[in-house]
């Protein structure tokens, strides 16, 4: 092969190889923007399926519902969808019937708003899928962005923030919302204390007995009454922890009982505090009283105990050990069943309520 020939071919190659650096560009612009607009028109017909879904299920009992979508296909019964699915998200539907669908097909984010009538894809693998849980028959939104609101902490929901939307009315009494677990049960905790009430005066006993101070009026207490047989409260498991060394990540040693009334847990109080460092250096600190709807302007009772005191918290928002004779807030606590129907938005001027049957 002469030396024509290689400068040629040589030449050749080099065309071939700009050429393919300028195309290419164009070509995955062109193949983005096909696989974009097959997305966007599966969105549509997703959507037209979902308006028939409403359509024919018009009586919603809360303000939205959620639908999760999992591995292409959605976890929940009643929506039927025939059109492919992206592979995570969630399609919600609210009371006018307007449809919101936040997804993540793998490569792409699929974002289309209750008011807006475009849809949006963009290539985000790390696509914010918000998530929500159900509060009975209302779906309630999870938050990340440290904010007020519920936050998922291991397999259960809290309420964190100064002043999240919580609030729930039973029996004309005003509560808020600490926690929904992983069986949907919900508990909460009087917005105020009813009384202010030594633990124990007589038998120095450090635990949440029926025949301690507290124990006894918590069980026994006539102002109570309608409360602990109201139908909508279940018996619960409830767990005092003894803590050494103000160590309230080792929880190892607790007493457990069954009762329809108690009282709030520390850790309880550390999870509802929107400041990180709460859980590094909870014992006498003031950190945890950051960002915490439970820091009220009195000091009140936790069900929790050292080896010979009681922890309470303070209010300027401090977990301390107090002693069993002095007399501090009692802000009892109850579990809802999780199958209730509710109305209101957690506001407190138009809380939660029960549909009674």
């Amino acid at each position: 092969m002469n030396e024509k020939k290689q400068t040629m071919i040589l030449l050749t190659t080099l065309f071939l190889m700009v050429s393919m650096l300028i195309l290419y560009p164009v070509l995955k612009i062109s193949l983005n923007n096909n696989n974009e607009d097959k997305i966007k028109n599966n969105v549509i017909n997703i959507i037209s399926e979902v308006n028939n879904y409403y359509k024919e299920n018009t009586i919603f009992n809360e303000e939205y519902q959620v639908f999760t979508i999992m591995n292409y296909n959605i976890v929940e019964e009643g929506l039927v969808i025939n059109e492919k699915l992206p592979k995570d998200g969630y399609i919600y539907i609210n009371k006018e019937g307007k449809v919101q669908i936040v997804a993540n097909d793998g490569e792409y984010c699929i974002i289309k708003k209750y008011n807006d009538e475009d849809i949006t894809i963009t290539n985000d693998k790390k696509c914010k899928i918000i998530n929500s849980v159900k509060l009975g028959n209302i779906n309630i939104a999870v938050s990340d962005d440290n904010n007020d609101g519920l936050y998922k902490v291991n397999d259960y929901y809290v309420y964190r923030g100064y002043d999240p939307n919580n609030y729930i009315e039973i029996n004309n009494i005003l509560f808020r919302i600490v926690k929904i677990d992983n069986s949907k049960n919900i508990t909460i905790i009087s917005n105020n204390k009813l009384i202010d009430k030594s633990w124990d005066t007589i038998n120095n006993n450090y635990s949440l007995t029926r025949e301690s101070n507290i124990g006894y009026y918590l069980n026994n207490n006539e102002d109570l009454k309608s409360l602990r047989t109201y139908e909508n409260f279940v018996e619960n498991e409830y767990y005092s922890y003894m803590y050494e060394d103000h160590n309230f990540d080792n929880n190892e040693n607790y007493f457990q009982f069954g009762s329809v009334v108690s009282l709030i847990n520390i850790n309880d109080y550390i999870n509802a505090s929107l400041d990180t460092s709460c859980k590094k250096d909870s014992f006498r600190n003031d950190l945890c009283g950051n960002g915490n709807w439970l820091k009220t302007d009195y000091d009140y009772f936790s069900i929790d105990k050292s080896s010979d005191s009681v922890y309470s918290i303070s209010s300027d928002g401090k977990i301390y050990e107090s002693e069993t004779n002095i007399e501090l807030g009692i802000r009892p606590i109850f579990t809802l069943k999780s199958n209730l129907v509710f109305y209101g938005d957690g506001t407190k001027e138009n809380p939660y309520k029960i549909k009674e049957k």
